[in-house]
Order: C-alpha cells, then sequence, then structure tokens
C-alpha cells in the first residue's frame, strides 16, 4: 500500500537559485516624495542652463513624481511652476503661434483625406476573386 502512495516527482533543480542580483545604489532611489531635500531635485536645482534645468524637472516629474500620460506641456509648465521660473509674454506668443500652427497643418491633413475618400468613391473598383462556376 505504501508503494501505492509513494509517488517520485524526480528532483526540480532551479538553475537561479544560488544567483543574486547585483544591487546598484542610485539617488533616485532616495526620492520617495516631492520636496526640497530630494537629492535629485537638488542637483535639477543646481543646474545653470535654464532651458536644461527645465527639461530636467519635467523629465522628474515625468517619471517619479507624475507617471501618467499628460501632455509635455504640462510638464513644462509644472517645471516652471516648482522652479519658479516664469513664462515671459514673448514666450507664451510663441507657444500659442505653434499652437495654431499645429491645428492648421491637422485641420488641413483631415481634408486632404476626405478629398481623397471622394475621388477614390468616384472610380470604378475592380476587385479580383476567385470563383467557381457550376453549370
Amino acid at each position: 500500500m505504501e508503494e501505492l502512495l509513494n509517488f517520485d516527482f524526480g528532483k526540480v533543480d532551479n538553475p537561479h537559485k544560488n544567483t543574486k542580483k547585483v544591487f546598484e545604489f542610485k539617488p533616485e532611489m532616495l526620492d520617495y516624495q516631492f520636496d526640497d531635500t530630494s537629492l535629485r531635485f537638488q542637483y535639477i536645482k543646481g543646474i545653470e542652463d535654464i532651458e536644461e534645468r527645465i527639461r530636467e524637472m519635467a523629465k522628474y516629474l515625468r517619471t517619479e513624481i507624475i507617471p501618467y500620460d499628460f501632455p509635455d506641456e504640462f510638464y513644462n509648465w509644472y517645471a516652471r511652476d516648482v522652479l519658479g521660473i516664469k513664462y515671459t509674454k514673448y514666450e507664451i506668443n510663441d507657444l500659442k503661434r505653434e499652437y495654431r500652427i499645429k491645428k492648421k497643418r491637422e485641420l488641413k491633413k483631415i481634408q486632404e483625406e476626405k478629398k481623397k475618400q471622394k475621388k477614390d468613391k468616384k472610380k470604378m473598383k475592380i476587385e479580383q476573386k476567385h470563383t467557381k462556376l457550376i453549370f
């Protein structure tokens, strides 16, 4: 009876059992919250070039603080707000101009697609099919 209940499943050797992962320390590991004591935040505040500082802060916000799928404009605006860098009148006008140009290009592209669809409807369509005729 004991022989019937004794199942032999064999040994299962895990080749990854004895391997250890190498631990790498990164400054981002210390960033648990968004405050002035963060190492990465202090590094970003220390960057001299304003554009580079805004770019790095937006990247930090996108990856660590607000990891959602917001547009890039939101992250740039929030990065400027956190760093205390205000938009100038010329930058605001430039952003408006770029937005208008982008919208016009999208509208033009949509109109061209509609024109193509109208032209395709007027043409005679030829379909090639393999059919069997039975008499």
